[in-house]
C-alpha cells in the first residue's frame, strides 16, 4: 500500500489523466451498451425455445421476435368476409409480403376467420419480421402502411401496432435510462454525504463512483464481444456500483481525515490511510472477486442467459471500485 500511495502522489497528473481517459471511454461505451445487451429470458432446451430457433432457421423471421400487427378497416359497405373484401385484403397483405424479409399470416391467405373483427369491416394480419435482437427492435409500421394503402379500396384505414410499436413509443415517452437513474441516486447520495461531511469532501465518493461505474461499463462492453450479457447487468452495475464506490471511498476519506486530525501532514495522512483503510478496501475487493469467481464459473454453465451473465456484474463492480478507491 505504501508503494502505491507514493506512486500515486508522485504521478498525480498521470493518474488523473488515466482515469479521465477511462471516464471518457466508459461514457462512450455506456452510450452504446444498451443495444449490445440481451433481453433474452427464454430457457435454452425448453420446447418453446427450440421451436423459435427452428422457425428462425426455416423462415429467417419470426421466432423470438414479436410480429407487427397490421389492422385494416374497410370503408362502409364492404365486408372483410365477403369475396371482394377478402380479395382487397389479399392484395394489401401480398404487397407487404413482397417486402424482402417479411412474412404474412392473414385471413386472405389462411381463411381463418379469427383474423376478422366482430364489426364485419375490420381485419388484422401478423407481419413477421427478421429477428434483429430482443432490445430496441426496428419499427416497420410506416413501411407496412405505405405498402398496404395503395392496394386497398378508397376510404380504407390501416394502422400498425404490436410489441415493437408499443416498445418504441414507450421509450420515446419515458426519456429515462440507466444514466438518469444513476444520476438521481447520486444526487440523493450527495445530499446525505453533504450532511455527514459538511464540506466539499462530500464530492469525493461521487467523483470516485463517476469513474468506477463508466469503467465497469467499459469492461462489460468488452465482454459483449465474446459472450451474451443480460440487460439486467447495466442496472445492477450502476446502482450497486454506486453503493460500493461510495462505501470504499468513505473508508479511505474518513481514515485520511482522522490522520490529519492527529497532526500528520497531507501526504503522510494519505500513506497512513492507505496502509490501514486502503488495505481493508483491497482485501474486501479481492474477497468479493474471489467469492464471485466461483459463482461466475457456476453461472457460466447455467442454461438461463440472464443467470449466466449476471455473474459478470459484481466482480466488475468490485474491481472498478477497488482500483479507483486505491488511487483516489
Amino acid at each position: 500500500m505504501l508503494a502505491m500511495s507514493r506512486f500515486v502522489l508522485r504521478h498525480k497528473l498521470a493518474v488523473a489523466v488515466f482515469w479521465l481517459v477511462v471516464l471518457v471511454a466508459g461514457g462512450a461505451a455506456s452510450a452504446k451498451l444498451g443495444s449490445r445487451l440481451s433481453g433474452q429470458f427464454a430457457l435454452p432446451g425448453a420446447a418453446s425455445y427450440q421451436a423459435n430457433r427452428h422457425i428462425l432457421r426455416l423462415y429467417g423471421n419470426g421466432g423470438n421476435g414479436y410480429p407487427e400487427v397490421a389492422v385494416v378497416r374497410l370503408p362502409p359497405g364492404q365486408g372483410t368476409g365477403s369475396p371482394g373484401g377478402r380479395l382487397a385484403l389479399g392484395r394489401a397483405f401480398a404487397a407487404v409480403a413482397r417486402i424482402p424479409g417479411l412474412r404474412v399470416a392473414d385471413f386472405a391467405g389462411t381463411g381463418d376467420r379469427a383474423f376478422l373483427g366482430s364489426d364485419g369491416r375490420t381485419s388484422y394480419g401478423l407481419v413477421f419480421t427478421p429477428f434483429a435482437g430482443e432490445l430496441s427492435p426496428p419499427s416497420l409500421g410506416p413501411e407496412i402502411i405505405a405498402a398496404m394503402t395503395p392496394a386497398l379500396p378508397a376510404g380504407s384505414g390501416v394502422q400498425v401496432t404490436g410489441m415493437n410499436e408499443l416498445t418504441s413509443g414507450g421509450q420515446a415517452k419515458q426519456g429515462f435510462g440507466v444514466l438518469a437513474e444513476t444520476l438521481l441516486a447520486g444526487a440523493a447520495a450527495l445530499a446525505v454525504l453533504a450532511f455527514v461531511f459538511g464540506s466539499a469532501l462530500a464530492l469525493v465518493p461521487l467523483l470516485m463512483a463517476s469513474v468506477a461505474i463508466p469503467g465497469c461499463f467499459l469492461a462489460i462492453f468488452g465482454l459483449t464481444e465474446i459472450t451474451s450479457v443480460s440487460v439486467i447487468v447495466q442496472y445492477l452495475v450502476a446502482l450497486i456500483g454506486l453503493g460500493v464506490a461510495i462505501d470504499y471511498s468513505l473508508l479511505l476519506v474518513t481514515r485520511w481525515r482522522q490522520e490529519l486530525a492527529a497532526g500528520h501532514g497531507s501526504d503522510e495522512a494519505v500513506h497512513r490511510a492507505m496502509a490501514t483503510a486502503g488495505r481493508s478496501v483491497a482485501y474486501s475487493g479481492a474477497t468479493v472477486d474471489r467469492r464471485h469467481a466461483r459463482a461466475r464459473g457456476e453461472r457460466g454453465c447455467h442454461p438461463h442467459p440472464a443467470a449466466r451473465t449476471a455473474g459478470h456484474r459484481r466482480p466488475a463492480d468490485g474491481l472498478a471500485a477497488t482500483a479507483q478507491a486505491r488511487r483516489s
